[in-house]
């Protein structure tokens, strides 16, 4: 089987290269930058994206570096309330919870998880170029 590239090292390359690890398939994730590095701000994990850092057996590590979110309140400029959201029910239901962590934390986890040997620095995609196959039939 041909190994696997994945283009960028966010955190969706990341997260594909925990599933790609998980199912011991051969990958190598590609960044740009020269370094994984902390940048950005933070981020809310939904619940339904909790669950898969569960499957792949990071729901605690994101949790304890983050912090657990069980509500919602959306407000106006004078923090009059426009909505509240209660997600106690949804945590009950499908046993995680929303977490809002920093990006930099959660790349960090998920990089460390793979392992750094899986993962190419200083890597730009330059090019695309289509190979022809050649289609095989069998009769």
């Amino acid at each position: 089987m041909n190994k696997i590239s994945i283009i960028g090292g966010g955190i969706g390359g990341l997260t594909l290269g925990n599933i790609l690890k998980q199912h011991h398939l051969d990958f190598t994730i590609y960044e740009s930058a020269p370094e994984i590095k902390p940048v950005g701000s933070g981020i809310m994990m939904a619940i339904n994206a909790m669950q898969i850092f569960d499957q792949l057996d990071l729901k605690e590590k994101i949790e304890l570096a983050g912090n657990k979110i069980h509500g919602i309140s959306i407000t106006d400029e004078k923090l009059k309330l426009i909505s509240k959201t209660n997600v106690l029910a949804l945590e009950k239901k499908y046993n995680s919870c929303n977490v809002a962590i920093h990006r930099a934390e959660l790349q960090r986890i998920l990089a460390e998880n793979i392992g750094f040997e899986n993962i190419k620095l200083n890597h730009s995609l330059t090019t695309i170029k289509k190979r022809r196959r050649k289609l095989h039939s069998e009769l």
